[in-house]
């Protein structure tokens, strides 16, 4: 009878590492697929890549790697309804994956991308209640702003950016806070007094921050559209001192062309108290626009697009035309393309496309303009 029961033990020990052995065989393969598919990611192969996915779906319906599937088909997914559906899915149906609040930013990257604002106010404040604790979450905030905006919601934009300023006391945030603020004000009451309070807090208070050549130019600018050129020369030219290889430099660069013909002299540009004080509570007035102007037979500028709504286009274009002028909607032959600046070197151009990258959300290239006596060319770079 021990006989009997021991030969038992031993059976069940055997199927029992036979079983620990099949799942670690499995376990194997589930890891030896995911490895193919991420190389079939990294060289490209759209067509293999899904092929491989939907295979790896279907054999390991219950794997936890799935979700890191559907992470990698929605970051080399071209068409934006089925990225933002796989990141979506990500999000919904995985609570406990670890880069959830990741696949939430990248919602809220492409609908800013696609100028849907209404969807991104909604995708912005789902990612600030989910994810409170998220390295995004700053993120989520300053996009549900620019969602508010774009929206008119010019108070409770406003109201997000004084939580922010109380709450987020983080150097790069507060300064992105402010700068947010100084465009809100100027939305609302046009190159007023508040306008200016906020510009002169970000040249006084962060001056080491990445938005102090953006604060100088829109100095520059701010006393430009007033016609008062010595402060707006001032400005410029200590632009181009600080930060001669900003794309903001290019911009000062260009106006100073403009301003010259009017003899400044230099002088102090950031207000005191006195003149903040005597400055117009309210002051609506259109841009400056920047003229076009002639430029050599051969330049650069960034191409964003392809865009399918020419309302979209435009949207996008009254974005970045203040920073990035001139700025061209052409039609293409299934949407729109918008080309931004007119830049000098390419080394320039590629500044250009990183910061509207990093700042917009806006993927572009570099594209070669060479122009003849009648026509022009473009040329992908």
């Amino acid at each position: 009878m021990v006989k009997g029961l021991n030969k038992i033990f031993y059976v069940l020990i055997l199927i029992a590492s036979l079983s620990s052995f099949s799942f670690l065989s499995a376990s194997l393969k589930e890891k030896d697929y995911l490895i193919a598919i991420k190389g079939l990611a990294d060289k490209g192969k759209k067509e293999e890549l899904n092929n491989r996915s939907k295979k790896f779906f279907k054999l390991f319906p219950n794997s936890k790697y799935i979700p890191d599937v559907r992470l990698i088909l929605a970051e080399n997914e071209k068409d934006t309804e089925k990225s933002l559906y796989q990141y979506r899915v990500l999000v919904d149906k995985y609570r406990f994956y670890p880069t959830r609040d990741f696949a939430q930013y990248r919602i809220c990257q492409i609908l800013y991308l696609m100028s849907k604002w209404k969807e991104l106010k909604h995708e912005c404040s789902k990612g600030i209640r989910l994810f409170p604790k998220s390295r995004y979450f700053s993120s989520f905030k300053f996009l549900l702003i620019k969602a508010y905006i774009y929206l008119g919601m010019f108070d409770e934009a406003r109201g997000v950016c004084l939580k922010m300023m109380q709450e987020d006391h983080k150097y790069e945030n507060l300064a992105e806070s402010l700068m947010q603020m100084s465009y809100i004000n100027k939305k609302t009451f046009g190159h007023s007094q508040s306008y200016l309070y906020s510009l002169v807090e970000l040249a006084e208070g962060f001056s080491e921050s990445n938005k102090a050549q953006t604060t100088i130019y829109l100095l520059g600018k701010y006393y430009e559209a007033r016609a008062d050129y010595d402060p707006a020369y001032s400005a410029y030219t200590d632009l181009i001192i600080k930060f001669p290889k900003s794309p903001e430099a290019k911009f000062a660069s260009r106006r100073l062309d403009y301003i010259k013909r009017f003899n400044p002299s230099k002088t102090n540009y950031i207000p005191d108290k006195k003149s903040l004080e005597r400055s117009d509570k309210i002051d609506i007035q259109p841009e400056t626009e920047i003229a076009e102007e002639s430029y050599d037979s051969e330049i650069y500028s960034i191409s964003l697009g392809n865009i399918y709504s020419l309302k979209h286009a435009k949207e996008i274009k009254e974005l970045i035309q203040n920073d990035f002028a001139p700025v061209m909607i052409v039609r293409a032959r299934n949407g729109f393309i918008i080309y931004a600046g007119r830049l000098i070197t390419r080394e320039l151009a590629i500044s250009v496309k990183t910061r509207l990258a990093l700042e917009f959300g806006l993927n572009g290239r570099v594209v070669r303009i060479i122009k003849d006596a009648n026509r022009q060319y473009l040329y992908g770079e």
